[in-house]
C-alpha cells in the first residue's frame, strides 16, 4: 500500500479534506485514489473519473444488472439498485469494492458505474465489469437511465443490445423519442465482441413488422406533425431510422418525401446522421 500524508486545502468559505492518496489491487485489477481522483486499470484498460464531478458522475457497482435511476440526467443513488458510492475521505480497502458473480460463477468480478450528461440533461451510463482473474473487461453502455436489453441463451446471459434515445426536434419537442437498437454485443473471454449480423436481423425484423394503413398515411401529410398520435409517431421515426441502418436510403428517402412539409423537413436530417452497418 502506498500512503502519503493527509493534506487539508483551505478555500476561500470552506475546508475541504482529502483522503490520503491510496493504491490497492484486487485480482489483476489495480484501483489507485489521489487527491480523490480514480485509476483503475488492468492489463488492457485504463479509466480515470473522480466523484465530485456532478457533470460526470462514478459509482461502485454491487450487482451486475444494475437498474439505474436518475433525474435531469443525474444518477440518484439511493434509487437505484446496486450502487455504492466510491470510497472518499477514508482509507480503502478490497471490502469497498464488492465482487459478484457475472459471466463464469467461478470467478469474481467487480465493476463501476460512470454517469456523464450535456446541457441538455441527456446522459449515458457506462458499465464497466473487470474480470479479477484475467484482463477481460466488459463495457455496456445505455442512454437516459434505461436499462440494456439482456441477451440470454438457455437462460445464460450471452451479451447485450445497445439503444440509442433517438427522436426528432419538432417545435422543441423531443418528437418520437424512445430507444432504438444501435449495436450488439456478444460477451467472450476477453470482453465485448460486436455482432453485426445479430444486429441487422434486429433492426429487419423491427422494419418489416411497420405497416401504415390508409388512414395513418392520410394522418402524415398534416401540416402540424404534433397532432399525430404517439403510436404513429414511433412508427414514422422507426421506419426511417431502422430503414436508414439497413442501408435502404432511397426508399426512406421516397418515405419521406411522402411526409407533411414541417415533418418532410425535420426527417431530412436522419439520412446523413444515421449510419448504415
Amino acid at each position: 500500500m502506498i500512503t502519503r500524508c493527509c493534506c487539508t486545502i483551505l478555500l476561500l468559505w470552506s475546508t475541504v479534506a482529502f483522503a490520503e492518496d491510496q493504491a490497492i489491487s484486487i485480482g489483476t485489477v489495480s484501483i489507485r485514489r489521489e487527491s480523490n481522483k480514480f485509476t483503475v486499470t488492468n492489463a488492457k484498460k485504463e479509466y480515470r473519473f473522480s466523484p465530485g464531478d456532478t457533470n460526470k458522475q462514478a459509482f461502485v457497482m454491487t450487482l451486475p444488472l444494475v437498474s439505474v435511476y436518475g433525474h435531469g440526467g443525474q444518477v440518484m443513488r439511493d434509487k437505484s439498485n446496486g450502487l455504492v458510492d466510491l470510497p472518499t475521505g477514508r482509507s480503502m480497502s478490497p471490502a469497498d469494492f464488492p465482487s459478484f458473480p457475472f459471466l463464469d460463477p467461478q470467478e469474481k468480478y467487480i465493476g463501476f458505474l460512470l454517469n456523464s450528461r450535456d446541457h441538455d440533461g441527456q446522459s449515458v451510463q457506462q458499465r464497466i465489469i473487470f474480470d479479477t482473474s484475467s484482463s477481460a473487461v466488459y463495457e455496456i453502455k445505455s442512454q437516459d437511465m434505461s436499462m440494456p436489453q439482456w441477451l440470454f441463451r438457455d437462460r445464460i446471459l450471452i451479451g447485450y443490445v445497445e439503444q440509442s434515445m433517438v427522436s426528432l426536434n419538432v417545435q422543441g419537442v423531443k418528437w418520437a423519442y424512445g430507444p432504438r437498437v444501435s449495436g450488439c454485443y456478444i460477451f467472450k473471454n476477453t470482453g465485448n465482441v460486436a455482432d453485426t449480423t445479430r444486429c441487422r436481423d434486429l433492426c429487419a425484423q423491427k422494419y418489416v413488422a411497420l405497416d401504415f394503413s390508409e388512414e395513418e398515411i392520410r394522418l402524415l401529410k398534416l401540416k402540424d406533425p404534433l397532432r399525430l398520435p404517439e403510436p404513429l409517431r414511433i412508427k414514422v421515426l422507426d421506419k426511417i431510422y431502422y430503414g436508414l441502418k439497413l442501408g435502404k436510403k432511397l426508399e426512406i428517402k421516397a418515405f419521406i418525401e411522402s411526409l407533411g412539409p414541417s415533418l418532410k423537413g425535420k426527417a431530412k436530417v436522419l439520412i446523413e446522421k444515421v449510419k448504415p452497418f
